[in-house]
């Protein structure tokens, strides 16, 4: 029971906003390639879509004929006869 009474003390402890930005800058990992490239990567990789609460812009590139054949070719959609 003292070991849990230990425990329990440790959620009193109040870090600092100077405390705590060390803390994230210290265990933010480095991640290796595609992340960076991933999270760069918006308009043209997400196209319309929202992921996260973060919604993303259609590329002005692209047309939604041009994306749902893709769609349709890299995942098995309602769209497809016999489906």
């Amino acid at each position: 029971m003292p070991q849990l009474d230990e425990n329990l003390k440790a959620l009193d402890v109040q870090l600092s906003s100077e405390h705590l930005a060390t803390l994230d800058k210290a265990s933010r990992p480095t991640l290796n390639w595609p992340a960076e490239a991933l999270a760069n990567i918006g308009t043209f990789g997400y196209c319309g879509t929202k992921i996260n609460g973060e919604t993303f812009p259609v590329n002005p590139r692209a047309t939604q004929k041009r994306w749902r054949a893709l769609l349709d070719r890299w995942f098995i959609t309602p769209t497809k006869k016999g489906v």
